[in-house]
């Protein structure tokens, strides 16, 4: 075996690449590339690790789904593609996320997503995304209900006045 074989078999072992659908959605990135020169291993193994390749949104699509669930109206009523975009919010600060630049929100978001990836192609289950909480319940309000309200607040101010 040549060298560069040894270098790219020790780059996937070293990456964790153990299926070979892995490789087989590196070499698909490759070819849509259609680049001449070959790629790094380092980035042919990123490429392995793909969110697409699991059928998960685009990192930039992740990025705008956090984004937009990360508001505080969306709190109670929020969708997730996946419990991966979920997790990689929570990592990456749900309340630091809309704060920081797009620059920066992207990078931070990015590294938290391409891990809960690289979690799954590893086979790991991902924890289910929690539940909203329920709103409280709201007390029922009606005329009805307000006058006897006052009643019997008049008729404690009655009976304690004497």
């Amino acid at each position: 075996m040549n060298a560069s074989k040894l270098e790219w078999l020790g780059e996937f072992m070293r990456s964790g690449i153990t299926r070979m659908e892995q490789i087989d959605h590196g070499m698909r990135v490759v070819s849509a590339s259609k680049s001449a020169f070959v790629p790094a291993p380092g980035v042919f193994v990123s490429w392995c690790f793909a969110p697409e390749g699991l059928g998960l949104p685009s990192v930039e699509s992740a990025y705008a789904q956090a984004l937009r669930n990360c508001h505080p109206a969306m709190r109670n009523c929020s969708k997730w593609y996946h419990p991966a975009v979920y997790h990689a919010t929570a990592s990456a600060g749900f309340h630091s996320l809309p704060l920081l630049s797009r620059e920066l929100g992207l990078a931070s978001f990015e590294k938290q997503y391409l891990n809960q990836c690289r979690r799954i192609w590893q086979g790991e289950q991902l924890a289910a995304v929690p539940v909203a909480e329920l709103p409280a319940p709201v007390a029922e309000r009606t005329p009805e209900v307000g006058n006897k309200a006052l009643a019997e607040l008049r008729a404690r101010r009655a009976g304690g006045a004497r």
